[in-house]
């Protein structure tokens, strides 16, 4: 009886390892995009038009993060000081969000392209600053 139960944990855990090979060898391929119907497609376009979009944002946040530097030692002077460093880092902080989405989602639709992965790998090095 133990010897039974030994062999069918055997089976059934060979079984388990084998499946996905199997799966693989029997045409289980991952589909390209080009080959995936375009419901099925994330639509980016509702973030950035095309990367020309991307790359002005990017532009402007990078030019306007030093923005900051005129808060320094200065958010006790005054609410209005500080409500105005809030609305500065809310407004920079949506943009940043959205550069980032976009570069990621861009990415994991294909990441073999390396435009893509420069767009992720730059925004990461933005939002580290």
């Amino acid at each position: 009886m133990q010897k039974q139960k030994l062999l069918l944990m055997v089976t059934v855990l060979c079984g388990l390892w084998l499946t996905p090979m199997v799966k693989a060898a029997d045409g289980g391929a991952v589909p390209q995009r080009a080959d995936i119907a375009e419901q099925y497609r994330w639509d980016l376009s509702d973030i950035y038009a095309d990367s020309a979009a991307w790359e002005a944002d990017f532009s402007f946040l990078d030019k306007h993060l030093s923005d900051f530097e005129s808060f320094r030692g200065r958010l006790g002077e005054s609410a209005t000081q500080l409500l105005s460093c809030l609305k500065l880092q809310d407004s920079l902080g949506l943009i940043l969000e959205n550069l980032y989405v976009f570069a990621n989602l861009k990415k994991d639709e294909d990441q073999r392209v390396p435009a893509y992965q420069e767009m992720s790998d730059r925004i990461m090095g933005l939002y580290s600053r």
